[in-house]
């Protein structure tokens, strides 16, 4: 069995597009944060939902024996508390959905594979990453 990776909405996206080569993330079990959802139609700009609705798909709907979409629980909170307060004693700061998605990774021991590099997700106590070009 491959490793157990969250895909941050840029890696979906390309993920989506085949624009990555998906054998990198192997045999792997996928999932993304429902936040990664929820921010699906900010993302589309051309104003075409119908790929909108696509990219949801890939981890809510026809793909979803092979990728898992996350709910946000009251683990998930106490993980995302937990990362709040590193932050606050570091006086550092993250976008807010990077921080859930970040709270995903603490509490499931997935890996985050991100090609955003402001994310700055292995800077951050528990969180396990891997930047892709």
């Amino acid at each position: 069995m491959g490793r157990r990776l969250i895909l941050d909405i840029n890696v979906l996206i390309a993920y989506e597009r085949g624009t990555i080569d998906r054998s990198a993330l192997g045999d792997g079990e996928l999932a993304v944060a429902a936040i990664t959802i929820a921010d699906l139609p900010s993302r589309d700009r051309t104003g075409r939902h119908r790929r909108t609705h696509r990219l949801a798909g890939t981890c809510s709907g026809r793909d979803r024996k092979r990728c898992d979409a996350l709910a946000y629980t009251p683990t998930t909170a106490a993980h995302r508390a937990r990362l709040i307060a590193h932050l606050r004693r570091t006086d550092t700061r993250r976008g807010a959905h990077d921080l859930l998605i970040a709270a995903h990774t603490a509490e499931t021991g997935r890996t985050v594979v991100t090609s955003d590099l402001k994310a700055s997700f292995t800077d951050l106590p528990g969180v396990l990453a891997v930047d892709i070009p």
